[in-house]
């Protein structure tokens, strides 16, 4: 390794070292003691919430939303997730045999004793970006805690690696084109989804015009309750009563009572989100009762049908065309999948069964069921086998 590449390389290190810490420092100031730019001190309050998160990333305990990560495999689940949702299966695709090429290249390279290549700075930021592409996904992907929002930090530097790769092949002019042009497909279809109001308040406003005021409507703990205020309703949801569902609850007897008495009360069960159904199915060992309210509710023995579904997919508006695709592998809340409904026109995605945090925010799937006949339903969920 010669001087002036070596000296390249500790510049550039340091250079890397300073922008990283003033990121930090202007974006964070809380996580620093005081506003001192020379004073490294932390801060520390965040440091004890930091502690305290981190008590919640634990498979044996009961802290809600980590019930999801209970039975997800390291690097697999987030591998998955990636490659379907978050980079799309085009550029997903592209990544994995780009990142393997690197991994073979680097092997070769310390065979043929060449490791000195890897810090040539002709290829320095290429395999700068690749490390740490590993070096996240292998911390991040072993964590409990896998929402697929911790991976974003690696997208730009996947799109690189992913570029690089299929320029070093040079594929020509047409093949190029349509890499290019199946890359757009999920981006495209993904940008849909805000083209139109949230599912949420798409719900509301059915609600508003479909269900009799004064009617009872049932929420989930660990979830938001509908309808949310709109303009013009002049508070109608007001006029509603609400029930809440405790289903996070620890499966006993208690818990099954209480149920049973509220379930009588309801007139309509709304789930806003997959977030509870979705999570407590992955575990019926731990809530077999809460698993079997679910089946019931989906199948319609729980006495309640469903009467409407709000979703907003990724989609490519393709005129004359109604097609929803399934992913493979899918888990997440698939009790939904045999009465999922595909209505918009073009080329939907379901992403209804993709990583909670992926939709339960900014697009879920909202469905709504009204009671359609008395059923005992302690004695129904409760003496089943």
């Amino acid at each position: 390794i010669t001087n002036r590449n070596f000296l390249s390389f500790f510049v550039i290190c340091c250079l890397l070292y300073v922008v990283c810490y003033l990121t930090i420092r202007l974006a964070q100031p809380y996580a620093f003691s005081n506003g001192n730019f020379f004073d490294f001190t932390l801060n520390q309050k965040v440091l004890d919430n930091w502690k305290q998160l981190k008590s919640f990333d634990d498979p044996n305990g009961w802290f809600p939303p980590g019930v999801q990560w209970i039975t997800t495999k390291p690097y697999l689940f987030p591998m998955k997730n990636m490659i379907l949702w978050g980079l799309g299966l085009p550029l997903g695709i592209i990544s994995v045999f780009a990142i393997t090429y690197h991994v073979l290249l680097i092997m070769y390279y310390i065979s043929k004793k060449k490791i000195y290549l890897i810090l040539n700075t002709k290829y320095l930021i290429l395999f700068l970006s690749f490390f740490w592409i590993l070096f996240l996904f292998i911390y991040q992907g072993g964590q409990f805690a896998k929402n697929m929002r911790y991976f974003i930090p690696i997208y730009p530097f996947l799109a690189i690696i992913a570029s690089y790769f299929l320029y070093k092949y040079k594929i020509g002019t047409l093949v190029y084109g349509i890499i290019g042009i199946l890359f757009m497909i999920y981006p495209i279809s993904f940008i849909s989804i805000y083209s139109h109001p949230h599912s949420r308040v798409t719900a509301s406003n059915w609600i508003y015009e479909n269900i009799p005021v004064g009617s009872t409507l049932s929420g989930e703990h660990w979830d938001d309750f509908l309808p949310v205020s709109l303009p013009k309703t002049n508070l109608i949801h007001e006029k509603y009563q609400g029930i809440e569902f405790p289903l996070y609850g620890v499966d006993n007897q208690a818990k099954w009572k209480d149920m049973d008495e509220k379930l009588k009360k309801v007139d309509y069960i709304i789930l806003t989100s997959n977030r509870l159904y979705g999570s407590i199915m992955t575990v019926p060992k731990r809530y077999p009762i809460t698993s079997r309210y679910y089946q019931a509710l989906f199948d319609g023995s729980l006495g309640f049908t469903k009467v409407a579904e709000f979703t907003s997919r990724p989609n490519l508006p393709i005129p004359f065309i109604k097609m929803c695709l399934t992913p493979p592998f899918a888990r997440y809340g698939i009790v939904a999948m045999k009465s999922q409904e595909c209505t918009q026109t073009g080329i939907s995605f379901l992403d209804d069964y993709s990583d909670e945090s992926f939709t339960v925010y900014d697009h879920p799937k909202v469905l709504i069921f009204k009671k359609s006949k008395p059923v005992d339903y302690y004695d129904l969920l409760l003496t089943q086998k």
